[in-house]
């Protein structure tokens, strides 16, 4: 037999100076054998009945109900409230807990965004600190700190260097940027939306919009050889254009990114990624002839250029794969290491693999790294993704390849002549095989010539500009 007890409060006696004084309450006792007895009472049993099923006497089965049914007249009306209130579904339902502790968090949220007061509930932004009634305040040394990143960054500083200069994270710096709340009229975004603010920012409107206007996404253009920053847009530099121009000169010329490194004094990757940023084009340093010219040299003239070989990416699956296999179960970084590759490489193929259905997801692992954090070595633990073979055979046909099993490989010569003779040859495949079937779709005329759709649609339209076909 399992007692149960129920707290049930004793009047409060008062005094002669009316003052309330609370007493220990009192403790009801119950079990499930009166539980039990009132179910059956309550299914149409006679005290007999109810006896003879539970090997209890008449006269303890009367004592109990009489016992219980006390009890259940004392906690009926708080047994109502708490249905009333879904009380039991919320203590056995831990999903439907989680979700109406999270609903009354959002809604405490709401009601102070709607007074535009900064919710208790949230960190103060980076500069502030909150009053006891929700109001943000500013702190003066670190109002500097910020307005240091406003105008620095507007005046073309990387947000890298603004981290350093200041001691934050690229991270807290750029959201330092993205943050409305630093500005005139201040505005707190939360879940996706935008509240008025109470207080008032100290950036002026105009220079968060600029900083705004400036792709904060993607990588600094600022930095970028023969560019810089004023007023908020990119714009040339002059003391640099006419180095950029010889650059692209040279390599239209046919010379190698190395020799214009070498003249130059500038280093080979700047050089390849100057020749490959559109930006200068988009700004008028370069002319479209130059550009147009310089993008078709992506061979090195005199050169043999083997294209990189897509068979290599079947042997490093078949590696993974035969690896789970032998092993078992194993993280990306495991992988990696075992076959001297990089755990993105890794994990590339095994989403491929995935999708094929030869291997599976089956758990986490946790993982110790280090990690240098302002000078000082710590060790993190976080939690990598288990693989392991779903599928023992590995095959994939040709077909779902999806490319080519042999390397492509071109011949000696001049980059801009071999391009232009295999354009002519597509572009005279594809005449002949339009002329025998004017009703050819694009997709069967990629199919039939092993070309990409985006190819026959750039042929097709250098033949419309011809004048040789019509849609």
């Amino acid at each position: 037999m399992k007692e149960r007890f129920v707290m049930s409060p004793k009047r409060l006696s008062v005094d002669r100076l009316s003052v309330d004084k609370p007493r220990r309450p009192q403790v009801i006792r119950y079990s499930s054998n009166q539980v039990e007895a009132a179910v059956l009472r309550a299914n149409g049993l006679t005290y007999d009945e109810i006896a003879k099923r539970m090997g209890k006497s008449r006269q303890w089965v009367s004592e109990a109900l009489k016992r219980f049914e006390s009890v259940v007249r004392f906690i009926r009306d708080d047994v109502q409230r708490l249905q009333k209130a879904k009380y039991f579904e919320f203590l056995f339902d831990r999903s439907l807990q989680a979700k109406i502790i999270r609903e009354h968090a959002q809604r405490r949220v709401r009601e102070f965004l709607e007074k535009g007061l900064w919710p208790p509930t949230i960190k103060p932004p980076y500069g502030f600190r909150r009053r006891e009634d929700g109001l943000l305040m500013e702190i003066p040394e670190l109002q500097e700190v910020v307005a240091h990143i406003f105008y620095g960054y507007l005046n073309g500083k990387s947000q890298s260097r603004l981290a350093s200069e200041t001691g934050l994270s690229r991270s807290q710096v750029l959201g330092i940027l993205r943050n409305p709340v630093y500005k005139m009229n201040a505005e707190i975004r939360w879940a996706g939306k935008l509240w008025p603010a109470a207080h008032k920012g100290f950036i002026p409107d105009d220079v968060w919009e600029a900083v705004q206007s400036i792709k904060l996404k993607d990588k600094i253009k600022a930095s970028k050889f023969g560019l810089k920053f004023e007023k908020g847009q990119l714009v040339p530099d002059r003391e640099k254009v006419e180095v950029l121009r010889n650059i692209f000169g040279m390599r239209a010329k046919g010379k190698l990114i190395k020799e214009i490194s070498e003249e130059m004094g500038i280093p080979s990757p700047s050089i390849s990624n100057i020749l490959k940023s559109q930006d200068y084009l988009e700004l008028g340093i370069i002319d479209h002839k130059t550009w147009r010219k310089v993008q078709e040299m992506r061979i090195p003239a005199g050169r043999t250029a083997v294209f990189i070989q897509k068979e290599k990416m079947m042997k490093r699956r078949r590696a993974i794969h035969d690896l789970l296999l032998k092993s078992g179960e194993l993280t990306r970084f495991e992988i990696a290491k075992k076959l001297g590759l990089h755990p993105a490489t890794v994990e590339k193929h095994l989403k491929t693999l995935e999708k094929l259905g030869f291997v599976s997801r089956t758990g986490l692992k946790p993982v110790k790294r280090k990690v240098n954090y302002k000078g000082r070595i710590r060790i993190q633990t976080h939690y990598a993704r288990l693989w392991k073979v779903k599928t023992s055979g590995f095959h994939i046909s040709k077909t779902e390849r999806g490319y080519p099993a042999k390397p492509q490989t071109w011949p000696k010569g001049s980059a801009p002549d071999l391009m232009k003779k295999r354009g002519r040859e597509i572009r005279a495949k594809l005449l002949e095989t339009i002329r025998a079937d004017s009703n050819i779709t694009n997709s069967q005329l990629a199919e039939r010539l092993g070309i990409s759709e985006s190819t026959v649609r750039y042929h097709l339209a250098r033949l419309r500009e011809a004048g040789l076909l019509e849609k």
